[in-house]
């Protein structure tokens, strides 16, 4: 990888945040194959959240993983503290206390949505009383022979990000919309199993076939 004038060999074994890159497939797996017998893709937000989750209580988690919740992009009123790590004071609290300003939603329509898959991850794991790692671990990374990613950040910290040649700190984030660790060899294993032949499309948005 060039950078400037300087010329970067990336190893396989460093680590990295991961971003939207796992997350997307990583939520829709967990949403289809996770909780079995717990909850299906039509469980709403009301079946789990009751009346905490204000307009999106008929938001079903099937919506959630194929982005056509209507949810807005970030949380309402989100407001980062810092700019340069904007979800660090966004705690599930936080996040769960934004839906009762939420405007009525509109389903159907695709919409990518930070917010949404952040939601996604709280009902799976409340629904399941497991932790959104051992999910992660149990349904994606296991069966994928995904051996080094987590949601645990490695004690060395992982690779810092950059913002055209200036260095950025990794964000600190809930489940979900990020927050997952990885080795460049992972990733690239990752994108086989996504891009390959034997590639299956694990649910589609309500009205369409798989």
């Amino acid at each position: 990888v060039e950078r400037g004038a300087r010329s970067v060999r990336l190893l396989p074994v460093w680590e990295v945040e991961t971003g939207s890159l796992i997350t997307r497939r990583t939520g829709r797996r967990l949403a289809a194959a996770g909780l079995r017998g717990v909850c299906g893709l039509s469980t709403t937000g009301g079946d789990v959240l009751g009346d905490v989750a204000g307009p999106a209580s008929a938001t079903t988690i099937r919506q959630l993983a194929t982005q056509t919740s209507g949810l807005p992009r970030l949380p309402v009123h989100f407001n980062p503290g810092d700019p340069l790590d904007p979800y660090a004071d966004l705690t599930e609290e936080r996040l769960l206390a934004s839906l009762a300003d939420l405007p009525p939603l509109t389903s159907g329509s695709h919409l990518y949505s930070n917010f949404g898959f952040m939601l996604l991850a709280v009902l799976l794991t409340k629904v399941g009383e497991r932790t959104y790692e051992d999910l992660l671990q149990e349904r994606v990374c296991v069966p994928a022979g995904l051996t080094a990613t987590s949601t645990v950040i490695p004690s060395g910290g992982a690779l810092p990000g950059y913002d055209g040649l200036d260095q950025v700190p990794n964000w600190n984030r809930l489940p979900g919309s990020g927050g997952v660790i990885s080795t460049l060899a992972d990733v690239a294993r990752h994108l086989r199993l996504v891009l390959g032949p034997s590639r299956t499309t694990t649910m589609a948005p309500e009205g369409r076939s798989t």
